[in-house]
């Protein structure tokens, strides 16, 4: 596969495919997949997924992981109209044969929220999967309150400590 917007080859040694929902304006600007915020997020939380589990997540960097989307296609509000693929399209047969041939025999899968959830599901995807929310800064803030002691920390902590709640809720779930 081609790297673009939404597949990123990672390091060889990599046996884990991080499925995200769709590329966004930065995504298609930068030409790969989870850039900006939730890149930047997901990378915040590998230390605490690597002492979770270090065989799943090796690496402290998502650039050394596998990485595809549930969509082929770029939504942003702008351009599409919505943030996110219809489910019409995610589960379009062409578009399972993508996410199957990105995914390929890696041992682990990462499912970042619903898309990627029903489109793994769908494709009948192998390995082992993990599922959490979406890791963007809105999905991050409206599902991890934080108590009043935290007006004490910087932007950085907080948010810091919100995605060390998200990675150690990550769970590994069965296939269906």
């Amino acid at each position: 596969m081609t790297q673009s917007h939404a597949y990123w080859q990672g390091s060889a040694t990599a046996d884990t495919t991080w499925v995200a929902s769709a590329a966004g304006r930065l995504e298609l600007e930068e030409g790969r997949p989870v850039v900006g915020q939730t890149g930047d997020n997901i990378d915040l939380a590998l230390p605490t997924l690597n002492r979770l589990w270090p065989e799943a997540f090796p690496f402290f960097s998502r650039w050394d992981y596998y990485i595809t989307n549930a969509s082929n296609e770029v939504h942003f509000q702008s351009c599409t109209g919505r943030t996110e693929a219809r489910n019409k399209d995610i589960l379009n047969p062409t578009n399972l044969e993508r996410l199957q041939a990105a995914v390929g025999n890696r041992r682990y899968v990462v499912l970042l929220g619903k898309k990627a959830l029903v489109t793994a599901k769908a494709a009948k995807l192998g390995g082992v999967w993990f599922y959490g929310c979406h890791p963007s800064l809105s999905a991050v803030n409206r599902k991890y309150k934080l108590g009043p002691d935290a007006v004490t920390l910087s932007s950085s902590e907080r948010n810091a400590l919100r995605l060390s709640k998200w990675a150690a809720d990550i769970q590994q779930i069965p296939r269906s």
